[in-house]
């Protein structure tokens, strides 16, 4: 984490899609829409429509960052670097909770379709 403070744009765009391309949670989350959007019949408008909504959601976090980057200047560069700092400090919490909740919300799927 603290090399990518010195990483260029280039380099840190081909990081970001990578870590997150190959993250398990982000795999399990993709595969949990994907399963949604099929198993509910959604075509053309409205399969681009839920593609979108996934798509947004999913990167809300970076684009709040970058919102909050371009509208605060300096002020927002402390803020975010201290919303870096905890995220760092409590990675292994913020990853635990993230899990539980996806294999929450994957058993919770799993035991709805078993009762159809």
């Amino acid at each position: 984490m603290a090399s990518l403070d010195d990483a260029t744009a280039g380099r840190a765009l081909l990081l970001g899609a990578l870590l997150s391309g190959a993250n398990p949670k982000n795999l399990v989350l993709t595969a949990s829409a994907t399963a949604s959007i099929v198993e509910a019949g959604a075509q053309d408008v409205g399969l681009a429509a839920a593609v979108t909504v996934f798509v947004l959601i999913a990167s809300c976090t970076v684009l709040g960052a970058v919102g909050i980057h371009l509208a605060g200047g300096q002020r927002a560069a402390s803020f975010l670097d201290s919303v870096r700092q905890f995220m760092v400090t409590n990675s292994t919490v913020i990853t635990v909770i993230v899990l539980l909740l996806l294999g929450a919300s994957v058993l919770g799927d799993g035991l709805s379709g078993l009762g159809r």
